[in-house]
């Protein structure tokens, strides 16, 4: 049984964390079905230089390549970790992809006794709806 999941990246700039010199830090808001979690990218622009429609460094300069080539990697990373995490759990969270994109190994790997459990204590509260208790022994 698979439910509809809502994700989405978006990058933008925080211009309550201005740094003296007038630049914003880049950050990355991870939505997945209406929770939200940030990264922050250790990447800064002014708030000029920033296309809000686009979520990408204005121009067409050497320098604003790179940036937007650097934000792309960071997107591909983000759907590679995504659909990783997916196929280690069907429940993702910001926070969980949040931790993947930045290596921090705090999600730690189901075994297979692990979700043989799962599956039995799933059983356990269908007994008398759907399932005997002769069919999880």
């Amino acid at each position: 049984m698979s439910s509809r999941t809502s994700f989405g990246l978006t990058f933008l700039i925080n211009r309550t964390k201005e740094k003296k010199n007038g630049e914003c830090p880049v950050m990355l808001r991870i939505n997945i079905n209406g929770e939200r979690a940030a990264l922050q990218l250790k990447r800064y622009l002014k708030p000029e230089e920033w296309d809000t429609t686009r979520y990408v460094m204005k121009g067409r300069s050497n320098e604003a390549r790179i940036f937007n080539d650097y934000l792309e990697a960071v997107r591909v990373k983000a759907h590679k970790k995504y659909n990783e995490l997916l196929s280690l759990t069907d429940d993702v969270t910001p926070q969980m992809l949040r931790d993947a994109i930045l290596g921090v190994n705090t999600a730690k790997a189901r075994t297979v006794i692990d979700i043989w459990e799962d599956h039995v204590n799933g059983l356990q509260k269908l007994i008398g709806k759907k399932c005997h208790f002769a069919t999880i022994r």
